[in-house]
């Protein structure tokens, strides 16, 4: 009778363990999700404010495309995306704002032009809505010309800029 009462003694708090366990796992989960939407927009703000001041030191003219990631020289740890830490860099750099002259002054509303965002395309470049990763909850990070980062859809996001004519501003 003794050893029948240990091993139910035993199931019970196995059990209790398990039902505890069920209802604390979502509680760090979101903990782990948010700290990572946090490292990914601190990255991103590390970039746009590096492209912000390369600009600023040639004649306000982001670099090309090609030469975006190159002529930055951002640390290898601001350009890994924690939601995909074995990629070399998780992020798109916006094609259509390659060595666009004063880029900021030529557009009509920098606060809604990405600079980077989340991207899988393997060369770094966001060309169209499609090179844009959707996070857990359907959105991804992105930041702005004006210098705000944001998680936002990708189907509302403009990648190409409205350019403004000259003396409009």
């Amino acid at each position: 009778m003794r050893h029948g009462r240990r091993f139910m003694e035993i199931f019970i708090v196995v059990f209790g363990l398990g039902v505890l366990c069920v209802f604390l796992y979502p509680v760090f989960f979101v903990k782990a999700r948010e700290k990572a939407n946090t490292s990914c927009a601190n990255n991103q703000k590390v970039i746009v404010c590096m492209a912000m001041e390369y600009a600023q030191d040639h004649q306000e003219r982001l670099p090309t495309a090609s030469t975006f990631w190159q002529k930055l020289q951002v640390a290898p740890w601001h350009l890994i995306c924690p939601r995909k830490p074995e990629a070399a860099n998780g992020y798109g750099f916006n094609i259509h704002l390659g060595g666009l002259a004063n880029a900021y002054e030529a557009c009509d509303d920098p606060a809604t032009v990405p600079v980077t965002a989340d991207s899988d395309n393997p060369r770094h470049v966001l060309v169209m809505n499609t090179d844009l990763v959707r996070r857990e909850r359907g959105g991804c990070i992105a930041s702005f010309l004006d210098g705000h980062i944001e998680e936002c859809s990708p189907d509302t996001v403009r990648l190409q800029p409205k350019v403004q004519k000259a003396g409009k501003r």
